[in-house]
């Protein structure tokens, strides 16, 4: 009867301690959660936050003084670093970027102190759409990021497969963009007359052929020029 009874709760332990493996594994931390300064600085993300006018006074007091303390590491390293060789400079600029994230992350702990708990997620959660769109390209959608990358688990089968689409979308969304461009330039040139066109396209000489594309428009410019110069 002990025995059945200890195995029992054995069994339910063993449960419990899955449970909150399987919750902490869906609550793990957002990988950009101390990446928040930049997001306060810009004033339409700030402005979601709807802080109150003292909570922005003292954020603002303290991105001033996190500001004050890049000028002050920087001056205080100054004369080490114009003294320094070229590997000395190496590693003085791992220790000016290691003084720097250590304040920073002193500031952030004391921003967060200043917000209420729905601010505080908010905020990481605008920071992390921050760091998407400025993450290693947009047409990766910021996956690419080693953050994003231990976050969601991504393998490096899943990595290389990201890699190769956002360069093909990369590629496709920058012809598209080229030739939206030309279209609308070609469209507001339609209102000069034959004469401003001409100065026009003088004024400017042949394009650039930098790629197959560019250099075969060139071409056709070129040819085009001199048949109406016949």
């Amino acid at each position: 009867m002990r025995l059945q009874k200890f195995l029992s709760n054995g069994l339910a332990l063993l449960i419990v301690l899955g449970c909150l493996s399987h919750v902490s594994a869906q609550q793990k931390e957002n990988p950009f959660a101390n990446n928040v300064m930049g997001t306060l600085a810009n004033k339409r993300m700030a402005g979601e936050l709807e802080l109150l006018d003292e909570q922005k006074e003292n954020i603002e007091k303290l991105m001033r003084e996190f500001g004050q303390v890049r000028r002050e590491v920087g001056a205080d390293m100054k004369e080490r670093w114009e003294a320094a060789n070229d590997a000395e400079r190496e590693e003085l600029g791992k220790e000016y970027w290691r003084r720097i994230e250590e304040n920073r992350l002193e500031i952030v702990k004391e921003v967060k102190d200043n917000l209420l708990p729905h601010q505080i997620q908010r905020l990481e959660q605008l920071s992390a759409q921050r760091m998407m769109t400025e993450g290693k390209g947009r047409e990766s959608a910021g996956l690419l990021t080693d953050q994003m990358i231990n976050y969601l688990e991504i393998n490096d089968s899943q990595r290389q497969r990201i890699q190769e689409k956002s360069e093909k979308l990369k590629k496709e969304v920058g012809e598209k963009i080229r030739k939206i461009l030309e279209e609308a330039k070609q469209d507001l040139l339609g209102e000069l007359t034959i004469q401003q066109k001409k100065k026009y396209e003088d004024l400017l000489g042949d394009p650039v052929g930098n790629q197959s594309g560019d250099a075969d428009r060139g071409d056709r410019k070129r040819s085009d020029r001199r048949k109406n110069r016949r």
